[in-house]
């Protein structure tokens, strides 16, 4: 039975193609990762952070009361500014 020590090829004998190629993986998977994580620490705050109601638009059916009713009691419970409140008629 051969190990697999004895069938492995020494780093030092691989074709230079191939020892290029690895490292131009090695060197690209690097930079992914740091781009992952740059990503990361910039987008896990806002995550966080959560909407605040200057963040939310509410748009209401002007010609349904049923629509009307619930934007206003939305519109209460979250505080959201009159500002954000759009009545399409």
């Amino acid at each position: 039975m051969i190990s697999s020590a004895e069938t492995r090829i020494p780093h030092e004998s691989q074709p230079k193609v191939l020892r290029e190629a690895a490292r131009s993986w090695r060197k690209n998977a690097q930079r992914f990762g740091t781009i992952c994580i740059f990503w990361l620490v910039l987008a896990i705050p806002k995550v966080w952070a959560g909407l605040v109601p200057s963040d939310v638009v509410v748009v209401v059916n002007g010609d349904s009361i049923d629509s009307r009713t619930l934007a206003n009691f939305y519109i209460s419970l979250r505080n959201i500014p009159a500002a954000n409140v759009v009545v399409l008629d």
